[in-house]
């Protein structure tokens, strides 16, 4: 060996042992001398690929997932057919959300290592991101096919087909799943749900029932029969096994209950489901004719049918045996507010705050309405303004967070509080951005003050492309462009407006004004 030869092999050795020392560093942890280390060799030595890599996983370790991006690509670009350099990148790239980018590393890497498990799952995983379940299936399918049992790509087939809507491709998957020993009440379930999707109802309907013998607690199992039983419209066979249900020895009063507030929810959108809830309702008021939770269930559903007196019939005796009952007291109030007895609601709140150490926001939000439609502005600001209040004490259901912004908003409007007012259409803007009313009464406050015009203008050409026949609408619109001097404009829909057949004399007026300019 020549002496410059020599000298080439040593000055070798120190860089792979400098190399080594390096890796021994960071694999303790030692993130920061490892990487002072990497950079001295990649000043000193000329540059590798593995030293680009081991910067790639030291930036990694320490979360810096740009850096580690850069010293991939360095490491790729020296050895583009290095499978772990590949397999790097791509990952990197996939956290990134740089999922195009993603793909092209892993079809690569699928170059260099064509049947690799985890090859085609990172390829499949790159095709999920970019939304492509297709091109996704063809590659699971081929890991299938290298694994026919593989529980992990079994699934992700079975919920491509789903997502795809290949019911009859989903059941032979689950099929399979099943016949391995994957089978359990889940899966049973789904099953089910296929056949009911395929119009093979006689099938699913056999699941369903196979599932609740095996485990009538299970109560996804019993909803699933029931829903299938009504919308097939077997309504004996339901009732049926209603009756086997209420009546089974491992069937909890908790898990019912659940079941007919499930169904009550349902019978909101589909008809369908209020004979059984009121069945359901029934059989349960037989079994547990004491039960407060019971009893309270059975009145919210004659409350949803339009049986006030009723609902109270079963809400009063709850208060007068439990004065702290607060939704039973709720109930009651929203009865009188629905009847549009505002004196007996008033009544009923003053009746709930002796009893109650703190009204519910719900509660507050009921009076300050009752109050406004009983013409007492002043205590409804009042009320109204401790709901506002209270607002953050839990977080409130949006519709009635709504209720209370649009009741403060009119209250408001009534009391010459205008800013209040524009507050309060603002956060009912903020809760549901297309509520036409505030978009109305916004843009024409906004308009009478001469503020943020523009603004005004994109509430109320909103509030016409909603609804595009309302009069009171037109005439907003109308009146917006007018105060920006948009006569055009402004003449255009308040004549839309008169030509509606609303009689409003102010709706006269802005058109006259309209046409003298």
């Amino acid at each position: 060996m020549t002496e410059g030869r020599a000298s080439e092999v040593r000055a070798d050795d120190k860089v792979k042992s400098r190399f080594a020392r390096g890796l021994f560093l960071a694999a303790a942890g030692r993130y920061d001398e490892a990487l002072a280390l990497y950079r001295t060799l990649e000043a000193d030595a000329a540059p590798f690929a593995a030293l680009y890599f081991a910067k790639a996983r030291l930036f990694v370790e320490t979360g810096q997932l740009e850096p580690a991006i850069a010293a991939a690509e360095q490491a790729v670009s020296m050895e583009p057919k290095h499978v772990y350099y590949v397999r790097l990148l791509g990952s990197l790239y996939h956290d990134a959300g740089r999922y195009e980018d993603a793909l092209g590393m892993f079809l690569s890497q699928k170059e260099i290592t064509p049947d690799d498990p985890k090859a085609l799952s990172m390829l499949a995983d790159a095709y999920l991101a970019l939304d492509r379940p297709q091109d996704a299936l063809r590659v699971f399918e081929r890991l299938r096919v290298l694994d026919p049992f593989n529980e992990h790509t079994l699934a992700h087939i079975l919920w491509i087909e789903l997502k795809l809507n290949h019911y009859k491709e989903a059941i032979e998957v689950l099929q399979t799943m099943m016949e391995q020993g994957s089978g359990n009440d889940k899966l049973m379930l789904t099953l089910g749900e296929l056949y009911l999707q395929t119009g093979e109802v006689e099938r699913a309907l056999v699941i369903f029932h196979d599932i609740v013998a095996d485990d009538a607690s299970f109560l996804p199992g019993w909803i699933a029969l029931f829903e299938a039983l009504i919308e097939t419209g077997e309504v004996d066979e339901l009732e049926q096994e209603l009756t086997v249900f209420f009546g089974h020895p491992e069937t909890e009063l908790d898990a019912a209950l659940d079941l007919v507030r499930l169904f009550m929810l349902r019978s909101d959108i589909d008809s369908a489901y209020l004979g059984p809830v009121r069945f359901m309702a029934g059989r349960m008021l037989a079994d547990y004719p004491d039960n407060r939770d019971v009893r309270f269930t059975r009145g919210l559903i004659h409350a949803r049918d339009g049986e006030y007196r009723k609902a109270r019939e079963f809400f009063l005796p709850l208060v007068a045996s439990d004065p702290a009952y607060v939704k039973a007291w709720e109930e009651i109030a929203s009865s009188y507010v629905a009847e549009g007895e505002f004196h007996h609601a008033l009544y009923t709140f003053r009746q709930a705050r002796e009893a109650l150490r703190r009204p519910s926001y719900r509660l507050l939000v009921l009076e300050g309405y009752a109050l406004y439609r009983s013409e007492l502005m002043e205590a409804a600001f009042e009320v109204l303004g401790d709901a506002q209040l209270r607002e953050g004490d839990a977080q409130q259901p949006a519709w009635l967070r709504m209720q209370a912004a649009i009741t403060m908003a009119l209250v408001s409007e009534k009391t010459g509080r205008e800013e209040q007012s524009l507050d309060a259409y603002s956060r009912v803007l903020d809760i549901d951005p297309h509520n036409t009313l505030a978009l109305n009464n916004l843009a024409y406050m906004l308009a009478e003050r001469n503020e943020r015009l523009p603004e005004a203008l994109a509430y109320a050409r909103k509030a016409v492309q909603t609804e595009p026949g309302n009069p009171v609408f037109l005439d907003t619109l109308g009146w917006v462009y007018f105060k920006l001097g948009n006569y055009e404009q402004a003449l255009l829909y308040l004549e839309r407006a008169v030509a509606t057949g609303f009689s409003d004399p102010e709706i006269i007026e802005h058109l006259e004004a309209v046409r003298e300019k």
